[in-house]
């Protein structure tokens, strides 16, 4: 991270394409030590996996105070660049984004080769296939984490959710089974958690946005809640607390 840094700090026009966190993140700590920082997104608004247009407006408007420039509803048609170096980026609108430096963040597919050449069976998502007990199709391998193909806890359709705390609880119950240690356990899906810090704002998400809910047919309410904010460092003579 360190090296990027250094190699970031001479960009004049840094560009970050795909507005999810990773992106968004990027784009927070660039914009302290490049000139200029444009984020481009794809759909109508930034991390629109994890949160309704309502939340991310209020993101998108700190990015924009902090100095960061965002493109919604554009895709990228071309990198333009000479001598292995970018000079600028092109819309499909037929914009230009002038740029020296760019970070991709457009997410990534899991890396089957080896599950294909051992004759695996991958699901429709493109990952490995499991049962709920993380077997493959061969039922002495298992495999968890960011090669599989997930099932979301509340649709119960395959996802391609990649997170280390999923990668993780996958791993505990895949050992437990592989051991056979005691019960067998079972993954009964996965529940998409995001959390994140801009500056002076958190932001955290679980489950389903409204507008996924709506899509998948489910009834839900929705609420508004204000709370005390008890970090010592906000108390009043909080010094003195200490």
């Amino acid at each position: 991270m360190q090296t990027l840094r250094e190699e970031l700090r001479s960009a004049k026009n840094l560009v970050v394409i795909g507005a999810g966190f990773i992106g968004v993140e990027m784009c927070d700590e660039f914009v302290k030590i490049s000139e200029n920082v444009t984020l481009i997104e794809a759909l109508d608004s930034i991390l629109p996996l994890a949160f309704d247009k309502n939340m991310s407006e209020s993101i998108e408007k700190k990015l924009i105070e902090h100095g960061v420039k965002i493109h919604k509803s554009s895709l990228v048609s071309r990198i333009v660049g000479d001598n292995g170096k970018v000079s600028s980026i092109e819309l499909s609108d037929g914009s230009v984004i002038p740029a020296d430096k760019v970070i991709l963040s457009i997410g990534y597919r899991p890396n089957t080769t080896l599950a294909k050449e051992a004759g695996l069976r991958l699901g429709s998502t493109g990952g490995i296939w499991t049962d709920e007990y993380l077997r493959t199709s061969a039922e002495d391998i298992f495999a968890v984490g960011d090669c599989i193909e997930h099932k979301d806890f509340f649709t119960r359709k395959p996802s391609r959710l990649m997170l280390t705390s999923t990668a993780a609880a996958e791993a505990r119950i895949a050992g437990m089974n592989l051991f056979n240690l005691k019960i067998i356990r079972q993954c009964k899906g996965n529940i998409a958690i995001f959390s994140s810090s801009l500056n002076d704002i958190s932001m955290g998400a679980a489950g389903l946005t409204e507008s996924q809910a709506l899509k998948e047919g489910f009834e839900f309410e929705i609420g508004y809640s204000e709370g005390f904010d008890r970090h010592p460092g906000k108390l009043p003579d909080w010094s003195c607390r200490l």
